[in-house]
């Protein structure tokens, strides 16, 4: 089950490891398919921000940890980092 906290300016999503594990395979191979996208601006950034995503997964991946990405306001790159468990402050999504 996924957990999340808000807080005032941000968000922030708690992945489980085997959700983690997930990811980092779905991530891989949608940065493969973007390559079928004809417009080439739109599939290099799919392309790049899959890429940046399964890295993160598998690095937390090899850790045994989950990776939780935080964003700060909308429009913002989230800013990942990876943890065991997720506080006792987060809730079930």
């Amino acid at each position: 089950m996924v957990h999340y906290e808000r807080k005032r300016f941000g968000l922030t999503i708690y992945f489980t490891k085997e959700q983690t594990e997930d990811l980092a395979d779905s991530a891989s191979a949608v940065a493969i398919v973007a390559a079928a996208i004809p417009d080439s601006t739109a599939s290099k950034v799919v392309a790049a921000s899959a890429g940046i995503i399964a890295l993160l997964a598998q690095r937390a991946k090899r850790k045994g940890q989950g990776l939780g990405p935080s964003w700060i306001g909308l429009g913002v790159a989230p800013t990942p980092f990876f943890f065991e468990e997720p506080p006792k402050t987060a809730r079930a999504l």
